[in-house]
């Protein structure tokens, strides 16, 4: 999540309203939210709402772990077999 500090410096930064909503330092945003003070710079808005979802997504695929036919599929890349790895045992 980005947000991004209005350039108004004269706001307290424990209460700030962006986008009109009150945002306070516990209120939970959503991952997927993208908040910025400047709603007419619409570049700046979908660069940074990419950049959101890249991250996001970088979150979730290191923390998805690989199921066992990834498993044989890198085992067989490297060199081995299922049966090479049971007659191991």
């Amino acid at each position: 999540m980005l947000v991004r500090d209005p350039i108004n410096k004269s706001i307290a930064k424990q209460i700030q309203e962006i986008n009109g909503v009150l945002i306070t330092q516990w209120t939970p945003l959503n991952i997927w939210i993208c908040t910025t003070s400047e709603l007419s710079r619409r570049d700046t808005i979908k660069a940074r709402c990419k950049q959101a979802i890249r991250n996001a997504k970088g979150l979730f695929s290191s923390s998805r772990r690989p199921n066992a036919l990834e498993n044989r599929q890198v085992n067989l890349q490297n060199g081995f077999s299922l049966h090479d790895i049971r007659s191991e045992m």
